[in-house]
């Protein structure tokens, strides 16, 4: 049986950047394959450069699966670069201490009153911030989010969890700190300092307490950027293959990979730009970019491939109708809702997609990208108003729109046929 990979049998030559020290600087919520994929290798990266006391206490949301899967591997797990040309395994080490946010929530508060952590991360995905699709604003009738308003509650929510955090840091220390979101939304940083605000108020904090978050938490906004699918058993087999070892938490990932952020840190960073990390003051246009043209292409791609009964993303993309319809989409209708970066060239950027949603070695599955589209699309496609401002409207041309017709009338059939397929 093949040993289960862990600090003493791991060959150090596979540690991609360096491994963190003991001592931990971030808080991450949401411990799962995108934030190990992402903001971790970054982090690793980063201490090959500069080293420094970043090492990360993950937090999961409910399950311990993940959590005790790398507790038994000390920490470790690998990643598996897909690329037709460039497959290869690395192994991270950055995380040095996991918790689960349903089970461990003083200990979480605990590690956020800290002053040594410095940074709070998040990839709670676009329904953790528990924002009203109507107004934007915190949904406080959110059955998780009124549960922790409540008189005695201890909170479970990200959001609960750090404001009652800052809360206990401002009455213990006041250090400064930074909240980072990681996730796909436009203008991250603003909307989850807006969204921790709104918490704060509902739950009276005091006044006192308020102008210290609002003058020593920063919530820079940021855009990241890699397709992370789910991994499978042959990801798996993958590692075993390449390390001699086996890892319970593997986590495959496409080859290109970008972070853009805004450089407002409160307490200090990890040198990301050593990883390639770009530090920009146009964080907000990469992140339109981002999420019109990627998101919105790729959730088009999902959702069409899914009703032409295709199983992944390069294999959807491969169709012809849904590829003029997608780049139909991105170049009529998104590209002129978007205002640019400086010196950023979109049809550069926009064949890069196709290149990468054609990668049939990831194989992303069209049902996970398809998955919680009614909070997603919000963001991804631009509204009737920047339609009519472009002069354009929602119809695909000069593509195949009778396949599209045939396509959009069997989609009742396709959500609840037996052969539905899904992604567990």
């Amino acid at each position: 049986m093949t040993e289960q990979l862990n600090r003493l049998n791991v060959n150090r030559e596979a540690i991609l950047g360096a491994s963190a020290p003991e001592r931990t600087g971030i808080i991450h919520f949401g411990l799962g394959n995108f934030h190990r994929a992402h903001a971790a290798v970054n982090t690793a990266l980063a201490m090959a450069a500069e080293p420094g006391d970043w090492g990360i206490v993950g937090i999961a949301n409910r399950s311990r699966k993940v959590t005790s899967a790398l507790e038994a591997q000390d920490g470790l797990y690998s990643v598996v670069t897909l690329d037709p040309e460039a497959e290869h395994v690395d192994v991270v080490d950055v995380h040095r201490r996991f918790l689960v946010a349903a089970e461990d929530g003083p200990a979480i508060i605990e590690a956020i009153a800290d002053p040594a952590h410095k940074i709070i991360t998040l990839t709670i995905s676009e329904n953790g911030y528990h924002l009203d699709g109507r107004t934007g604003k915190l949904d406080v009738e959110s059955p998780d989010i009124k549960a922790d308003l409540a008189e005695g509650a201890e909170p479970t929510t990200p959001l609960g969890q750090i404001v009652a955090g800052l809360t206990a840091r401002f009455a213990a220390n006041a250090a400064p700190m930074t909240v980072l979101s990681c996730d796909n939304l436009l203008s991250a940083g603003n909307t989850t300092r807006a969204a921790v605000l709104q918490f704060a108020e509902a739950a009276h904090s005091s006044d006192e307490f308020l102008a210290w978050l609002d003058g020593h938490v920063t919530f820079p906004n940021a855009m990241v950027d890699r397709i992370v699918p789910a991994p499978t058993e042959g990801t798996k087999a993958e590692v075993e293959e390449a390390l001699g070892l086996h890892d319970e938490a593997p986590v495959p990932a496409e080859l290109f990979t970008m972070w853009v952020i805004e450089d407002k840190f409160a307490a200090g960073r990890p040198k990301w730009e050593a990883a390639g990390a770009i530090f920009s003051d146009e964080v907000e246009k990469y992140e339109l970019v981002k999420l019109r043209l990627l998101n919105g292409g790729h959730s088009l791609i999902a959702y069409l491939g899914g009703l032409d009964r295709q199983e992944t993303i390069p294999d959807s993309r491969a169709q012809q109708f849904i590829a003029d319809a997608t780049r139909q989409a991105l170049e009529v209708d998104y590209l002129p809702s978007i205002d640019l970066p400086a010196n950023f060239d979109p049809q550069e950027y926009i064949d890069s997609l196709f290149r990468r949603w054609s990668n049939t070695v990831l194989g992303d599955k069209t049902s996970r990208v398809g998955s919680d589209g009614s909070t997603k699309l919000l963001q991804r496609v631009p509204s009737g108003t920047h339609r009519a401002r472009a002069g354009t409207d929602a119809r695909a041309t000069g593509v195949d729109r009778q396949r599209l017709d045939v396509l959009l009338h069997s989609s009742a059939r396709f959500r609840t046929g037996p052969d539905r397929r899904r992604d567990d």
